[in-house]
């Protein structure tokens, strides 16, 4: 198996996104309250589990440096992992754009759909999301990783570990793309007061939102603004109750719901001020 480098270089992180933030969208609220966890949604895409790992001799061929006799290419000796597997996409939507979410990976890897090659990355501190539109179709889909190990990376076992949390989510094509969130707490009324700021988007979303309790009941809802943060009002929740264990924040556009926990840890505030921020998760 030979690869040029110059291929790694043309390939190193193309058709990554950068967005910071994890998003699997629901079609509903009702969809949420009633799925276990994300990897039941309707929008997210799993790869069999069924793998095929086969260990190879590759060659990664580079050019002489500057000052070397011969202008031949050299062969980099290399081990490599070859894996296999397939997913299917039964409701498939051209409208829809088809995102590879990565939560952990070990290995520089290029991964390839039918054949055809998406990308080259490397490990990071980070997830990655990786855009496979233009390579997905409806049906049967073949997807191939070829894994390079690293010096200290010896068991073939450990290779699983790098795709358990491996999936494709689907988004629709007018979203949210990533958002902040911001938490004050007014002791002396009782009352707390989110701030949500859109940062990044796709297309010309149309955002409503509703804040819930754990329950799913609807204490406020409203419109949001994509150009400006947004004070969603609360004046009239009071979150002392002792029923209210945490809130769920609802982003709605045309053709998905977002959903955001917003947990209620309380930091005691000192005598002398006003207010003390909540942890917002």
């Amino acid at each position: 198996m030979y690869i040029e480098k110059k291929t790694i270089e043309q390939y190193r992180d193309k058709n990554r996104l950068t967005s910071p933030r994890h998003i699997t969208p629901y079609m509903s609220q009702n969809e949420y309250f009633n799925t276990f966890c994300e990897e039941e949604a309707a929008s997210v895409i799993t790869i069999e589990n069924q793998w095929t790992i086969e260990q190879h001799q590759s060659f990664i061929v580079t050019k002489p440096s500057q000052g070397e006799g011969s202008n031949a290419p050299q062969d980099v000796l290399s081990r490599c992992y070859t894996l296999q597997s397939h997913f299917h996409v039964n409701d498939y939507n051209r409208v829809n754009d088809y995102h590879l979410i990565i939560n952990e990976i070990k290995l520089p890897t290029f991964i390839f759909i039918d054949e055809q090659m998406v990308t080259y990355i490397e490990p990071e501190d980070t997830y990655h999301r990786i855009n496979v539109t233009p390579f997905v179709q409806e049906g049967h889909n073949h997807l191939k990783m070829i894994c390079f190990p690293v010096a200290h990376w010896y068991k073939q076992a450990q290779i699983h570990d790098f795709y358990e949390s491996m999936h494709i989510v689907a988004r629709g094509y007018d979203r949210i793309e990533d958002f902040d969130i911001f938490c004050q707490f007014y002791p002396t009324l009782g009352v707390m007061q989110p701030t949500l700021h859109i940062k990044d988007i796709e297309g010309a979303p149309q955002i409503t939102y509703q804040l819930l309790d754990q329950f799913g009941d609807i204490l406020q809802k409203g419109d949001i603004d994509i150009d400006t943060p947004n004070c969603l009002d609360m004046n009239t929740i009071s979150i002392e109750e002792t029923h209210i264990h945490h809130l769920t924040l609802m982003l709605e556009t045309q053709d998905e719901v977002i959903m955001h926990d917003i947990q209620l840890h309380f930091l005691q505030p000192l005598a002398h001020q006003a207010m003390t921020k909540v942890i917002s998760c």
